[in-house]
């Protein structure tokens, strides 16, 4: 259980990231995800969820 919310958890750190400077979801979600998905699986879900992000914070905005 603890490794299914770990991904969880790099992605919020990283949105958080971008929230507060406006930049760098990937510099924080993208090392952390490689090392426990793989590159290929990593890199994916990272850009999903920068795409995500993005969209929460147009509509937000």
């Amino acid at each position: 259980m603890t490794s299914d919310l770990l991904p969880g958890a790099i992605v919020l750190l990283g949105s958080a990231v971008q929230w507060i400077t406006g930049m760098g979801f990937a510099l924080v979600a993208v090392p952390g995800l490689v090392l426990l998905l793989g590159s290929g699986d990593g890199v994916t879900l990272a850009n999903c969820a920068a795409g995500a992000v993005g969209v929460v914070g147009l509509a937000g905005g």
